[in-house]
């Protein structure tokens, strides 16, 4: 068995893909892109999930040691550290909820102030004034007023 020169069988070995190995191939890429999908459209769920979760271990965090410390229940050491952190945050609303508020009324005069400055800002060099914009204007006409007129865009 000698591998002839124009015989390519031979010298490269070809890989088939049978239809089952195909249609299992498809099936784990679209296996995929269902998950992303699914993921992609859950992502608020999920988000929310994981804060959930978050607050609950930090809420055991507190009443695990209230529990193991005291003769207090579990689930009264929950309420409790519950009751403490709205508490704690009572408290800083009412000593700081002047300035946050002060503080958000000032941010709400000045975005509107800071949007129109970026707008201009971010305005591309290139569009038209009135006497750019003007059909029978003098800009066209001669090339010193054009080479002025520009001059005023730059500055």
């Amino acid at each position: 068995m000698s591998a002839e020169p124009g015989n390519d069988a031979e010298t490269s070995p070809r890989t088939f893909v049978t239809e089952r190995q195909f249609a299992r191939r498809l099936f784990i890429l679209s296996a995929f892109l269902a998950f992303g999908i699914i993921l992609w459209l859950t992502i608020d769920l999920l988000l929310l999930i994981f804060g959930s979760v978050i607050v609950a271990v930090l809420l055991h965090a507190i009443a695990d040691p209230v529990a193991r410390h005291t003769p207090v229940p579990e689930h009264l050491a929950l309420a409790a550290a519950v009751i403490g952190l709205l508490i704690i945050f009572g408290l800083a609303g009412w000593f700081f909820g002047s300035e946050i508020q002060s503080q958000a009324a000032n941010l709400g005069d000045r975005v509107p102030e800071a949007w129109s400055s970026f707008q201009v800002r971010s305005a591309p060099p290139w569009r038209p004034c009135a006497a750019c914009a003007h059909p029978n204007s003098a800009v066209d006409d001669d090339p010193a007023v054009g080479m002025k007129h520009l001059a005023g865009h730059v500055a």
